[in-house]
C-alpha cells in the first residue's frame, strides 16, 4: 500500500483506521484514546468517525482536517519543545 498523500485523497472517499494511522502518524490505540470522551486524552478536534455498519466505522477523507490536527499539535510541541531548550 503506497503512503497517503494529499493527492492520494477522493472526494468523500472513507478512511479505515489502518489508512488514518498511515495519514495521522498516531497510533490505533492513541486514536481512539483521543476520541474517548473519557479519557484523558481527549481531544474533540481529532476529525469525528462516521458509522458504516454495526461494528465498522471510517472517517471521510478531508486531508486538511487530519493536516491541520496534525499540524496544530505538532506545533505545540514544538513550542514545548522550545520552553525547555
Amino acid at each position: 500500500m503506497n503512503a497517503l498523500n494529499p493527492q492520494t485523497f477522493q472526494i468523500n472517499q472513507i478512511l479505515n483506521i489502518k489508512q488514518v494511522v498511515q495519514v495521522t502518524g498516531l497510533s490505533r490505540a492513541t486514536i481512539y484514546a483521543i476520541l474517548d470522551p473519557k479519557s484523558k486524552y481527549h481531544d474533540a478536534t481529532f476529525p469525528k468517525q462516521i458509522t458504516l455498519t454495526s461494528n465498522r466505522v471510517g472517517w471521510i477523507a478531508l486531508h486538511r482536517t487530519f493536516f491541520n490536527y496534525c499540524r496544530k499539535k505538532f506545533m505545540m510541541l514544538l513550542s514545548i519543545l522550545d520552553k525547555v531548550h
